[in-house]
């Protein structure tokens, strides 16, 4: 399914679990993952349907190691926010590394 512009979402299988990824820029970034914690459980499984999505909101059914079932909603970034998140970053790095130290 894509996204907005060239990020792309799939849910997809890899050695240790399932989940649904994000394809942006040919960055790969998890959205959710089996083995990860939701409600109280762990995720067992998740899938999407072709109609899952709603700008950057994509509904997903999900199965519980509890036994527990249901839909998820999660929200995919924007780029402009990846970018803002990395950037801010940096500069709180540069300031705790390159801060003027006050003597006393």
């Amino acid at each position: 399914m894509s996204v907005s512009g060239s990020n792309v979402v799939f849910e997809g299988t890899y050695s240790t679990g399932s989940g649904i990824f994000l394809d942006s820029g040919g960055s790969l970034v998890p959205i959710v993952t089996s083995g990860e914690s939701l409600f109280g459980g762990k995720i067992e499984s998740v899938s999407i349907g072709t109609s899952a999505m709603s700008g950057n909101e994509i509904a997903f059914d999900y199965t519980l190691t509890t036994g527990t079932n249901g839909i998820g909603i999660a929200i995919v970034p924007e780029p402009s926010t990846w970018a803002a998140l990395l950037g801010g970053v940096g500069i709180l790095a540069g300031f705790t590394r390159f801060g003027r130290r006050i003597k006393v």
